[in-house]
């Protein structure tokens, strides 16, 4: 505004806002006192000259101008309140993003490999104890079948004919055989013991699935049957304690020409050398993380009277002591 140009008083301005209020309606002017009334009448006054001046048609050449005028900015004032979709540049993969991302990675896997191995051990652990609980079931029934004796083959049952008779062997059938050291030789290289057990599948008193561990990549020999000493009645009454086992590691070391003895100490490879489970002659499956027993006798290897661990030697037990299991 120029600061030349008249201005209205704080009086004329104030009562001009209260005819505005009022629509200026000249009526409510009885309700004014003094000046106020005075003013407001001039200003009634005021306006009505301005409604008496006169006033020209407008220009018919500048309304269609003026309506284009109008269109545009109307057209300008909805483009800008129109919402338009944002458009997103695609994000480029920076080295460190690379980074990031493949640190996540590996920590994942870091995470979750080992925790899906130790299920996946765990699982297969399962059933290979389920299929030994089969084998115990298998052996009870076999035994029941054949006067209490435990399955071998005749080509195996050859190396127990140490004692005088059959008939003097029933009648220690009940206590442990002690004898001398077996004159008798095996070649573990290439006997495979496991057959004893497949006697089993043979009369249908197992499926053939059971003999073998599901941790075992191995088709035949992933179960290791207990060797009875020269002599020892195999059977219900002359067998106590471990009857069968995850394979036996010191004899797969033999078959493939590796030093052999350290597997004594070895648990079985069926699970990768953390353990084994052990079928015991009660029917309960326990899972040893150490084939070594508390007297220092290995599972895996056999006490020939002269040589601690003669396997190489093809020994067999020494006694009904000597727990040796093989497949």
């Amino acid at each position: 505004m120029n600061p030349e140009s008249p201005r209205l008083s704080d009086a004329d301005a104030r009562v001009l806002d209260a005819l505005m209020e009022e629509g200026f309606d000249a009526s409510c002017l009885h309700e004014m006192k003094g000046d106020d009334r005075a003013r407001a009448e001039e200003l009634v006054r005021l306006l009505g000259e301005l409604d008496r001046l006169p006033t020209s048609a407008p220009d018919p050449q500048r309304i269609p101008s003026l309506m284009a005028r109008i269109d545009t900015e109307e057209r300008a004032q909805r483009e800008r309140l129109r919402l338009r979709p944002v458009v997103r540049q695609p994000r480029r993969l920076r080295v460190p993003d690379i980074i990031t991302i493949a640190a996540v990675m590996l920590l994942a896997i870091g995470v979750g490999w080992p925790l899906a191995s130790t299920i996946r051990s765990a699982t297969l652990r399962e059933g290979c104890e389920r299929n030994l609980a089969q084998v115990h079931g298998g052996l009870d029934r076999y035994a029941s079948d054949h006067a209490g004796r435990y399955p071998l083959t005749a080509g195996f049952a050859a190396f127990l004919q140490q004692s005088p008779s059959s008939d003097a062997r029933e009648e220690r059938a009940s206590e442990p055989v002690v004898t001398n050291a077996p004159t008798a030789r095996v070649d573990w290289r290439r006997h495979r013991h496991g057959e004893n057990l497949e006697l089993l599948s043979d009369g249908a008193y197992v499926g053939a699935h059971s003999l073998t561990c599901p941790a075992c990549a191995k088709a035949n020999g992933a179960l290791a049957l207990r060797v009875p000493a020269a002599g020892q009645r195999f059977s219900r009454t002359g067998v106590t304690g471990m009857l069968v086992a995850d394979a036996n590691p010191a004899i797969d070391l033999l078959c493939e020409g590796e030093p052999w003895r350290v597997g004594a100490a070895l648990s079985s490879l069926n699970h990768r050398s953390r353990g084994q489970n052990i079928l015991f002659d009660d029917g309960s499956v326990r899972w040893l993380i150490s084939p070594v027993l508390p007297n220092g006798d290995s599972i895996w290897v056999p006490r020939d009277g002269t040589d601690a661990s003669a396997l190489e030697n093809g020994g067999l037990p020494l006694d009904a002591t000597d727990v040796f299991l093989a497949q």
